[in-house]
């Protein structure tokens, strides 16, 4: 199996099909990339891979990579450089999300728009950082920025918008189901879903008491991985509706101390990435688990702060 990593510094490459052998390739600026902290991955329709960086957003063709410049025919319209989200969706629309705003990208011609060009009905809030943009299996975008949570129906034309005062606490992340049938938002106490327009339900039953707060979420399967402040991980299934702990599920598997991003990629792996001890790719099938963190050697992990994970087309996560 291949796949790409993004980390602090680091685009990283696994190479070997062998779980206990874990071999990468590293990219940085001295190939082309605007600045070494991705915080974003996502896959146009026509196969190119694109970089959100601090300074910029890159296209990589598998060989080079290209720094976009973009263009805006509205002068007042001068987007931020610090990308912090990437994403196309069912339709090939690309959308970027920065520091400060979300907006429309023409990757054939580099051009920019408002959202509000392509969709009147939105009115975009201003100067809030863009976390995630997601899409659900009935096309509606979900984008989460600094405790809010807005929905684009584009085939009824409504907008919606959810912050802290509809969930009782803060927002901290948000995540789509792996069947893209459920909308997740986490607060600092709870999860909530969304199964039905507009109405959300606790995800959580009230016997489970968190004793610290959650800092962010991942859809694996039919379960819902919580990363706790206290770097712990408490699992819950979705069908059985109990809560695990990380250890109960894997005891083979030394949990690493501060996990911060859970993906699950198509061959059905789950990948953890931590601030300090790197990545962590697990098979929930045989319950085991290999560690990849910082080594010098050229193929090993350089940096070991994952800031992202994708899965693409080809299956390359």
């Amino acid at each position: 199996m291949k796949g790409w990593f993004i980390i602090y510094f680091l685009i990283l490459m696994h190479t070997d099909t062998d779980a206990q052998n874990l071999h990468f390739k590293t990219y940085t600026t001295k190939d082309g990339l605007c600045q070494n902290s991705p915080y974003s991955i996502a896959q146009s329709q026509d196969g190119f891979m694109w970089f959100g960086t601090q300074n910029g957003l890159n296209r990589f063709d598998s060989k080079t990579f290209k720094r976009i410049s973009f263009k805006s025919r509205d002068k007042k319209f001068r987007p931020s450089e610090m990308i912090t989200s990437l994403y196309v969706d069912s339709k090939g629309m690309f959308w970027v999300g920065t520091v400060s705003e979300v907006f429309l990208f023409d990757h054939k011609s580099d051009s920019i728009f408002l959202i509000s060009q392509k969709f009147p009905f939105y009115k975009a809030p201003s100067n809030l950082w863009t976390y995630k943009i997601k899409e659900n299996a009935e096309g509606q975008i979900i984008i989460y920025q600094a405790d809010k949570i807005q929905i684009i129906d584009k085939l009824k034309e409504k907008a919606f918008v959810f912050d802290s005062s509809t969930f009782g606490s803060d927002i901290v992340d948000m995540d789509v189901s792996y069947d893209k049938r459920s909308i997740y938002v986490a607060t600092t106490k709870q999860v909530f879903v969304m199964n039905e327009p507009n109405k959300w339900n606790p995800v959580i039953e009230s016997k489970y008491i968190f004793t610290s707060g959650i800092r962010a979420i991942g859809s694996v399967h039919n379960e819902i991985w919580i990363i706790t402040t206290d770097n712990k991980i408490r699992i819950w299934d979705t069908k059985n509706r109990n809560l695990k702990t990380f250890n109960e599920i894997y005891p083979a598997i030394k949990l690493p101390t501060d996990p911060v991003k859970v993906h699950q990629s198509k061959d059905k792996s789950i990948w953890l990435g931590t601030r300090t001890q790197g990545i962590v790719k697990i098979d929930p099938l045989l319950k085991k688990g290999t560690i990849a963190g910082a080594s010098p050697d050229l193929n090993g992990l350089q940096k070991n702060f994952i800031l992202s994970f994708y899965t693409n087309t080809q299956g390359i996560t």
